[in-house]
Formats: structure tokens, C-alpha cells, sequence
């Protein structure tokens, strides 16, 4: 838990997301009285992926504003914490399906840190969202591919099952591959048996692993 120098009551925390933006509404957004050069990198990063998850199921004009306010923590942190600053950036553009964008800020920040599965399972979702979109369709599988296969090299522990996730999800989802979509199915639940205790909110994608190897069309 990281504590902001507001109130001993009030702090930042990892997934606190609702009250992390009451916390930044009341002290950031609303106040002039607060010198935000007090607030931390870290804290600043925690903020902007607050922002950006709520605003993925918020009513469209509260998503657009939110995602403008993810926009300017992140940048804020970018001195500081500029790997996880070009991320957050990315992926506000990745979930407002700017494509070019998110790639764009991706890549620079591969360019500050490749030995991070990240780096790469970002790059490789931009890759699938435009296969799914029909722009050079099986091009960018293949791109996406790549780079699921390189997050998967870098992975170990309970990260790979994310990595097999994403690869079984761009077999089924772009060439029907359904040989090779069951097959990371069965990985991805193998992987998530044995990290269970460290996984959190894995019951919906082992439905539709189930899903697959029963009946791998998506």
C-alpha cells in the first residue's frame, strides 16, 4: 500500500480502484490546494490504471473523461516510472481502439525494457485486435503470433498462463486453428492448476478453455 500525503486515513492501494479515484477526484482533479509534485511516480502509474479499468464498464461520457485522467497520471509518472508511463499510455489507447497509437507506445516502451514479458504481450494484442478488425488480417496473426511466443519465453510461474491464454486465443479467434487452440487449452489449465493460489479472476477464461477443448470454435 503506498500512502499519499493527504490523510493518514486516505492511501493508494493496487486494485483499490473505486476509492483510489475518490482519493484523486477530491485531492488531484478538484483541489488547487494540493502540490502534486508530492505524489510519487508509483502513485501516479496506480492512479492511471485506476482510471483506465473503471473506465473499460462506466457510461460513455464518464469513460472519455476517465480515460483522459488515466492519460495524465500516466504522463505525470513519466519521469520517474517511464516503462510502466509508456504502458499505461498505450493501453488507454489499446482500449479506446486507437490501434496505431497503442503500437506506437508500445514499442517505445520495448525500447526501455525487452526483457519483460509485457513488452511483448502488449504488442501482440495491438496485433490481434487489427487481425480481428480485417486489416491485413492474416499478416498481423502472424505479427501477434510472434509475439505471444516471445512473452512465453520470458515468462515463468503463474505468468505463463496468461501467455498460453493469449496464444490459444489467436488460434481460435483468427485462423480456427482448432488443433492447435485445444491444445493450448489444455496447457493454460494444466498451468492453472499447479498456480491456482496465485491466479485471481481466472474462472471466466477456464470456461472457455473447457469451451474449446469440448468444442474449439469461437
Amino acid at each position: 500500500m503506498i500512502s499519499l500525503p493527504i490523510k493518514k486515513t486516505e492511501s493508494i492501494s493496487r486494485g483499490n480502484h473505486s476509492a483510489n479515484i475518490r482519493i484523486a477526484e477530491r485531492y488531484v482533479f478538484r483541489s488547487h490546494s494540493l502540490r502534486t509534485s508530492h505524489i510519487s511516480g508509483k502513485q501516479w502509474i496506480i492512479l492511471g490504471w485506476s482510471y483506465d479499468q473503471v473506465a473499460l464498464t462506466a457510461r460513455e461520457r464518464i469513460s472519455r473523461q476517465y480515460r483522459l485522467r488515466a492519460k495524465y497520471c500516466f504522463k505525470k509518472a513519466m519521469k520517474s516510472e517511464a516503462y510502466d508511463a509508456l504502458r499505461g499510455i498505450a493501453t488507454v489507447y489499446h482500449h479506446e481502439y486507437r490501434e496505431g497509437l497503442a503500437l506506437r507506445y508500445y514499442l517505445k516502451a520495448r525500447q526501455l525494457d525487452d526483457t519483460s514479458h509485457f513488452s511483448f504481450t502488449d504488442i501482440g494484442n495491438v496485433y490481434l485486435r487489427l487481425a480481428d478488425m480485417n486489416k491485413e488480417r492474416y499478416k498481423n496473426y502472424e505479427f501477434a503470433l510472434t509475439s505471444y511466443m516471445h512473452a512465453l519465453k520470458k515468462t515463468r510461474g503463474s505468468a505463463r498462463v496468461w501467455a498460453l491464454l493469449s496464444l490459444m486465443h489467436a488460434h481460435a479467434r483468427v485462423y480456427g486453428d482448432k488443433k492447435c487452440a485445444r491444445e493450448y487449452a489444455k496447457k493454460v489449465l494444466v498451468q492453472a492448476k499447479r498456480y491456482k493460489s496465485e491466479i485471481q479472476g481466472f474462472e471466466a477464461h477456464k470456461k472457455i478453455c473447457e469451451s474449446i477443448i469440448d468444442n474449439p470454435v469461437m
